[in-house]
């Protein structure tokens, strides 16, 4: 078993070791998204509306971003199982987890894929969106990516793996490679083969099917940092994974679904409205990107530590990590509220969308200092297998922003919306912040036992 010993050594070498290649292969998804969205943001060149093409893909996405949640019913308590089987030296356990891990994230893979494919009218539907356009491009897009979802749910759960083995080197590498290849192709399907929406998908596709090719021929390679046997399935290793990341993957599918009732609170003010937002979330990834490569560092140091059972290790490598953080979330904050204006520029807006999107990135940056110590937090506790926190904090104030954005809506407009985001963003980051220092005061280290 090839690994990152994250259980001795300098705390905060250790952290930065496997937090920035974890935050590079965040920026590099980034990169990845912004990259679609600047070439989508190009198709008037083919004469094709770009805030219709945009709106159209925001749209469609929330069914792949709904599927996250349903990734981490895996990838999340493999990144519980995975630096605990570490911290112990138990190969044999690991192997168990991996494969079943792996194998059971296909089969909803393909439950996923057909639903997203012969239902693709009814999921698009549910937006109400009124321009028939918008609604051709959404549906083309959704049913070339439900397709070929295979790559999009396994590509982060064998990437969870590494980052367990604390070799988050690996998926950055591999990521770089999607992103460079996505960089070069989006142009060439989306504005030279003049196809728009469809091309940006496929392009997509290709990308991340390439990265997931470059992951199995590592696995089978003399470089493999574990060797896999796929008759080591259990599907009681599949139920212990489960049970850890149901939570947490219910916090994100419930996150998803507020997001998705929003989406129609939004689209009710036009495709100006929805392109915004697209935009604007893809911007906002500055922040919970990075903030999520931290969170990949944490729960691989906490949960190797909690296997070794070295918890002053753990309390005090998250107050070393934390600090960066906060400092990159004031940072984004910073730029967000007086860069407003010149981020949105780039993606080419019409004027209506240029003015929505310098107030939506000013309302949504007093946030970003909240949000990235949330996440944070959050892989603190993936990493203890502690995650009813994160969730049940996540579901309550996610919750809220239904009624307040309503509220809120009706008396400052669509701002209203940004408004209930970001005001439930701050009280998530305070409040788990809390949590977690109490969680830590207590000793509650209770170790899931691998049995």
């Amino acid at each position: 078993m090839k690994k990152n010993d994250l259980t001795q050594g300098n705390i905060l070498k250790k952290i930065l070791l496997v937090a920035i290649p974890a935050v590079l292969t965040s920026l590099v998804q980034m990169t990845y998204n912004l990259t679609d969205m600047f070439w989508i943001s190009q198709v008037t060149n083919i004469g094709i509306d770009n805030t219709k093409a945009l709106a159209a893909v925001g749209t469609a996405g929330y069914y792949l971003w709904f599927g996250f949640g349903i990734i981490l019913l895996i990838k999340i308590g493999l990144d519980a199982f995975v630096p605990q089987c570490v911290g112990k030296n138990d190969e044999l356990t690991l192997n168990e987890y991996v494969v079943s891990g792996i194998l059971f994230i296909l089969a909803l893979a393909f439950i996923y894929s057909m639903i997203g494919y012969f239902f693709k009218d009814t999921i698009i539907g549910i937006f109400n969106l009124e321009d028939p356009v918008v609604v051709k491009y959404a549906v083309s897009y959704l049913s070339i990516m439900s397709l070929f979802i295979y790559f999009h749910f396994l590509n982060p759960v064998i990437a969870s793996i590494f980052n367990g083995l604390g070799k988050t080197v690996v998926p950055f590498v591999i990521s770089s490679v999607g992103v460079l290849l996505n960089i070069v192709i989006d142009p060439i399907f989306i504005i030279t083969f003049k196809m728009g929406v469809s091309g940006a998908a496929i392009a997509t596709v290709i990308s991340q099917g390439v990265v997931t090719i470059i992951f199995i021929v590592l696995f089978i390679s003399n470089k493999r940092p574990i060797k896999l046997n796929f008759t080591k399935f259990r599907l009681s290793r599949v139920k212990e994974i489960i049970k850890v990341s149901f939570p947490i993957s219910v916090q994100s599918i419930f996150f998803t679904s507020i997001a998705l009732y929003l989406a129609v609170i939004v689209a009710s003010f036009g495709n100006e409205a929805l392109a915004t937002q697209r935009i604007g979330t893809q911007i906002e990834s500055l922040a919970w990107m990075v903030a999520g490569g931290f969170s990949v560092a944490l729960a691989a140091f906490v949960g190797q530590n909690i296997g070794a059972k070295k918890y002053d290790r753990i309390e005090e490598g998250y107050f070393k990590a934390l600090k960066p953080i906060i400092i990159y979330g004031m940072l984004v904050s910073t730029l967000l509220y007086t860069g407003s204006s010149y981020l949105y520029k780039i993606f080419n807006p019409s004027n209506e969308v240029l003015r929505l999107g310098t107030e939506y990135l000013k309302i949504l940056g007093i946030s970003q200092l909240f949000m990235v110590i949330e996440i944070a937090t959050q892989g603190a506790f993936n990493g203890a297998g502690k995650n009813f926190p994160p969730s049940i904090i996540g579901i309550i104030f996610n919750a809220i922003r239904i009624p307040a954005a309503i509220l809120l809506a009706k008396e400052y407009g669509i701002s209203g919306v940004w408004w209930a985001i970001t005001i439930s963003s701050v009280f998530k980051g305070i409040i788990l912040l809390l949590w977690w220092i109490l969680f830590m005061k207590k000793r509650r280290y209770v170790r899931i036992e691998t049995k």
